[in-house]
């Protein structure tokens, strides 16, 4: 392959040269590895959720006051922009295609001034391919603040070491900040960024007052997007609110409860086997190309950066690995640029990956769109002003009836979890209670128990549907992780007007 008369890096530098064309692959390939996913309202309940709530500020709901979830508000605020556009998931699934496509995109950027376009454009490719592998093929929060992180890493290594603050470095900072306002562990590729940007200086001979100046700038720099939504708050008067849920409330949630992190790690080292392998030949046997070399020690800090991020927040879920995979994929690029193996490894990834992952599962995203929308109209049909209570199941049914509980709590996890009880600012069975009190007509819960359920509030919801609601009926909602079974509580009596 690596021959005198092929070469698979001759033909890339011939093939992938013009940017259009690069963006054009990505944007190709990123349909390709989501397609089956597109239109389907009960792929994964976060992103579901996140987009119940942009919906429901477009109706004047206030973020952690009148609906809640910890996530940053400005993953709310891009979530309302998409629902201006559209009700249909559409309009932020195809928002998450597009951003996973211009991060691949600007990936290759980087990595083409550390090696050819060969190894680049299959870090990128493999960087789109491996997402739907850890639950993001859809809109999960990591595929669009990954986009702000990867062009602030961009303008923190393309450009040459200054000695003090630019334009370029304060406005990644800037960007960090705002990645930030989606998720708070961004923070540590953030301050990663900002003490390599301090190295820089060093190295380019600014003196410690001129690093202590220049760290201030880049702090302001990055606070500012979140301090600016905490003003903004401050002046609703409901800053207690947006503190509880930015800071306090990811220390109050139990972690490992299932007690099963080594299960979890082991599984999610698995999912990242085909990128994990051409990372690490990458990290450790890159050599020169051309006269460029990958800066071994700044991928090393930020994939150590994001690995803190991943253990700060111990849940150990496959989608928190979306950081993660951003720059295990800019690390492999070294490797799959050596021929004949890094490119052999590299096709072999993507082969597995494509043939043994979600990507092509068709079947079972047609028969979860239709599920959800049969449940839906079997909902109207059974009462035309349903009063619908998910105390599990799919968030998106919300939306999809029309009807809201009286709860800023609508993420079902929040009321049905043993590891969410009481972590919002809101007394958890009393939230529970209220809805009950509200006499919904529907009621939803799943057909098995599980072992992280709250036995407080499942206890609650069990006895008023078995005293309340007249019939049951179980339903197959199908979502990423498989069949899922949910007893559908209907024809509930109401004894009065809700209140």
């Amino acid at each position: 392959m690596g021959g005198q008369y092929f070469s698979l890096a001759r033909l890339a530098e011939r093939w992938f040269g013009p940017w259009p064309v690069q963006l054009a692959w990505f944007l190709l390939f990123a349909l390709v590895t989501r397609w089956t996913m597109l239109g389907d309202p009960n792929y994964h309940d976060d992103e579901t959720l996140f987009f119940l709530i942009g919906q429901r500020m477009l109706d004047g709901a206030i973020p952690y006051v009148d609906v809640w979830d910890r996530k940053g508000p400005g993953l709310f605020a891009l979530f309302a922009g998409f629902a201006a556009i559209s009700d249909s998931v559409l309009s932020y699934q195809i928002g998450a295609l597009v951003f996973a496509a211009l991060t691949a995109f600007v990936l290759a950027r980087i990595a083409h001034r550390h090696t050819g376009w060969l190894g680049a454009m299959l870090a990128g490719t493999m960087y789109l391919a491996v997402l739907p592998r850890v639950m993001g093929g859809g809109g999960q929060a990591g595929v669009y603040f990954n986009l702000p992180v990867i062009i602030a890493a961009w303008l923190v290594l393309a450009r040459p070491p200054a000695r003090g603050p630019t334009r370029a470095s304060l406005a990644a900072m800037l960007l960090c900040g705002l990645a930030i306002t989606f998720k708070q562990t961004v923070i540590f590729d953030g301050g990663f960024l900002g003490l390599l940007l301090l190295w820089q200086h060093w190295r380019a001979g600014a003196r410690p007052a001129e690093l202590a100046k220049a760290a201030s700038f880049y702090a302001a720099a990055g606070a500012l997007p979140m301090l600016a939504f905490a003003a903004i708050y401050a002046g609703l008067g409901h800053f207690a609110e947006f503190w509880h849920a930015m800071v306090l409330s990811n220390l109050a949630k139990q972690y490992d409860a299932g007690n099963d992190i080594p299960t979890r790690v082991f599984a999610m080292a698995f999912l990242l086997l085909p990128l994990l392998v051409p990372a690490v030949l990458g990290l450790t046997r890159a050599r020169e190309y051309d006269g460029k070399t990958m800066p071994r020690g700044a991928m090393l800090g930020w994939l150590a950066a994001t690995l803190a991020a991943l253990v700060a927040i111990p849940n150990f879920i496959d989608h928190y690995l979306i950081p993660v995979v951003l720059v295990l994929s800019l690390c492999a690029a070294p490797f799959l640029q050596r021929e004949p193996w890094g490119p052999v490894l590299g096709l072999l990834g993507l082969a597995v990956m494509l043939s043994f992952g979600p990507q092509f599962d068709r079947a079972t995203r047609i028969e979860s769109r239709q599920a959800m929308t049969r449940l839906a109209g079997q909902i109207a049909v059974d009462r035309p002003e349903p009063r619908l209570f998910l105390f599990q199941g799919p968030v998106a049914l919300y939306s999809m009836t029309g009807s809201y509980p009286p709860t800023p709590l609508l993420f079902p996890l929040h009321l049905e979890a043993m590891p969410e009880r009481n972590v919002s600012h809101l007394d958890t069975a009393g939230e529970v209670s209220r809805v009950l009190a509200w006499q919904p007509t529907t009621v939803l819960v799943r057909a098995e128990r599980h072992s992280s359920e709250n036995p407080e509030t499942f206890a609650l919801v069990d006895a008023w549907v078995r005293a309340h609601c007249g019939s049951v009926k179980t339903w197959n909602l199908p979502n990423r992780y498989g069949q899922r079974l949910y007893d559908v509580w209907s024809d509930c009596r109401v004894d009065q007007a809700p209140r």
